[in-house]
């Protein structure tokens, strides 16, 4: 969904940026957008379980253009599902359902044409289409990480840290992410949309001069996200204008209030546990191999950070006792799960296998290839080399002879150095 209305209000610092330019960077890209647009138009086959890699071509085309051009490719894929959007995923889910229903019913009554489009709103990007192209990834050697969550917090990530120049996406929320450089509606020509954070307040299209990025980023949640609806009849623009009147969250709030205008339950602590996501989600850090936050949370832990309303420690203790949701955005004994909002923390075999593309964010379980690649004569023959025949069930890697593995050993010597300064992502060359 992204941040509503955002990127339409920000066309007058849209930067026309071709590929050609970016010779020589490192860039993230975001491995969810390639694969819905690759998904698209063949809808039908991957609602009806049938293979098809049309969606994969689509996406090494695109890996192609990049590397034509000078460009180092990372490929970052979406991981667990993050508890603060279980409401947006909920209604997703029933979207595909209802959209899948509406594809059958036109094929029972003969309108194969008529079905397509809906077929084409039914299918559900999924882990294991993941999978598949980060078999191709491998076999071209070009870097990925599957984010234990959410993608667009461990691209803003790499960005912040440095291990890119830039991101590649199609999802305003890396803007509200604090993301430096952001390409946006690249085409197959190399022809993109470039937006910097450092830029954001010169639009034209909305009173944004002086503002800091915690204003910028009240006004993107205010304004509607995949954490928090908007409230109604609050859209971008109005929400532009009372940042820049009243400065803070607390004093729009007063401001409405005084006003009469109805707030939704529970506001207020749903908009501190959403600016919370944005600035200190769990990510995956490459280096230390370890799960990290996208910022460090404060000394004084989850409740010293960024808390716009003051008052709403004392409401989430209020509500704790009556309200599981908000007792779960508390860093204290009200929930089962501290944290848990932001992430729940993981068993480190377990993060590390998810992102590196050997577990399944959803079950947590190797993924079974044979099944994925719908039957061993479409796993790329790549793939095929590394496993013991057509496998019943679990696919697993095919064991080395004594002389393989002698040589393994005398390789993993000579590239110790090597590892040492791998900068921890995933690749044919070290995963």
């Amino acid at each position: 969904m992204g941040i509503t209305g955002l990127l339409q209000n920000l066309k007058s610092v849209f930067e026309k940026t071709h590929l050609e330019s970016l010779k020589g960077s490192k860039v993230a890209i975001d491995g969810y957008s390639w694969l819905h647009k690759g998904a698209y138009f063949h809808g039908k086959a991957l609602c009806e379980g049938q293979f098809t890699d049309a969606y994969v071509k689509y996406f090494m085309s695109r890996i192609d253009l990049l590397l034509s051009y000078g460009i180092t490719p990372i490929v970052v894929f979406d991981g667990c599902r993050l508890p603060s959007k279980e409401e947006e995923e909920a209604s997703r889910r029933k979207s595909r359902e209802e959209n899948l229903a509406k594809a059958r019913a036109q094929v029972k009554a003969g309108n194969h044409k008529g079905a397509l489009e809906f077929y084409n709103r039914a299918v559900n990007i999924s882990a294991s289409m993941a999978k598949v192209v980060i078999e191709h990834l491998r076999d071209v050697g070009v870097d990925w990480i599957v984010a234990p969550y959410e993608a667009d917090a461990q691209m803003a990530f790499l960005a912040l840290h440095n291990y890119v120049d830039i991101v590649i996406t199609e999802d305003s929320d890396l803007l509200a992410y604090g993301c430096p450089r952001v390409l946006f509606k690249l085409d197959k020509d190399g022809w993109g949309m470039l937006v910097e954070n450092r830029n954001l307040n010169r639009a034209k299209e909305m009173p944004m001069l002086g503002w800091n990025a915690h204003m910028f980023l009240t006004m993107c949640i205010m304004s509607g996200c995949d954490f928090l609806d908007n409230i109604p009849g609050l859209g971008i623009k109005t929400a532009a204008q009372l940042v820049q009147q009243f400065r803070s969250f607390a004093n729009i709030i007063l401001d409405l209030k005084s006003r009469k205008k109805v707030i939704p339950p529970n506001y207020e602590i749903r908009f501190q546990r959403a600016i919370w996501v944005f600035r200190h989600q769990r990510i995956w850090d490459p280096v230390q191999k370890v799960l990290g936050h996208l910022r460090p949370l404060p000394p004084g832990g989850l409740v010293a950070a960024d808390v716009d309303v003051p008052a709403v420690i004392d409401l989430l203790a209020a509500a704790a006792a009556r309200d599981a949701a908000a007792a779960a955005v508390c860093e204290t004994s009200f929930g089962r799960r501290p944290l848990g909002f932001l992430g729940p923390t993981l068993d480190p075999e377990i993060a590390a296998g998810i992102c590196k593309g050997d577990l399944d964010p959803a079950t947590k379980q190797p993924f079974d290839l044979y099944t994925i690649f719908r039957g061993w004569k479409n796993v790329p023959s790549y793939v095929r080399m590394m496993l013991a025949g057509p496998p019943k069930g679990l696919v697993l890697m095919r064991q080395p002879s004594g002389r393989e593995k002698a040589v393994a050993e005398e390789e993993e010597i000579e590239d110790e150095d090597e590892d040492e300064d791998s900068n921890g992502l995933y690749s044919s060359r070290h995963s």
